[in-house]
């Protein structure tokens, strides 16, 4: 599990059973995977599953995300899955963006945002975008269950439904001379 790392480089690396996740990345940046590789029969051991989930799974990660030379076979879920979520708006007022989390299973705790990055604002569940914001501080209001940004200049046009979306946590993501074999 990477949390918090920068300028990650992993090579030739054989992970014959994970119990969960392969390699997990959260609110890091620049991850190098080369010969990383998941056989599910690695020198006749007779499994049938590599990893119970995803081979790599990355969460609110910028930078690139480069995995080459690669093979996994036999996972239970996604070979590469690379995301971030999106929060609710609550409401705007001035320079305060109050947000929320719909999803099941979601914490406060998760950092789906840090300090200094940009927020977009979209009309509803739409890829409309109303602005873009700098997140000058955050602060987590349990009580409420809500986020709140404070933002480094007035919002406008921002309606209670809308969505926020982290645009600093995009990774460009770059996979060459990979081969995924037999999963699910």
């Amino acid at each position: 599990t990477l949390i918090g790392c920068d300028n990650i480089k992993i090579e030739n690396f054989i992970l014959i059973h994970g119990a969960a996740m392969g390699i997990t990345g959260m609110r890091s940046s620049n991850i190098y995977l080369d010969n990383y590789s998941m056989y599910r029969d690695y020198n006749g051991n007779g499994r049938l599953v590599t990893c119970n989930a995803d081979g790599v799974h990355l969460f609110n990660c910028w930078g690139d995300f480069v995995l080459k030379n690669s093979y996994m076979d036999g996972l239970l879920d996604d070979t590469v899955n690379v995301h971030n979520n999106y929060l609710v708006v609550e409401k705007a007022e001035g320079k305060k963006l109050y947000l929320c989390n719909k999803g099941a299973g979601f914490t406060l705790d998760l950092q789906v945002f840090c300090k200094g990055q940009t927020v977009g604002i979209f009309k509803g569940r739409t890829q409309e975008k109303i602005g873009e914001y700098l997140i000058k501080d955050i602060k987590v209001d349990k009580e409420s269950k809500l986020y709140i940004f404070e933002t480094d200049k007035p919002l406008v046009g921002i309606k209670k439904g809308d969505t926020a979306e982290n645009l600093t946590a995009q990774a460009r993501i770059t996979v060459e001379n990979c081969e995924f074999g037999n999963f699910r």
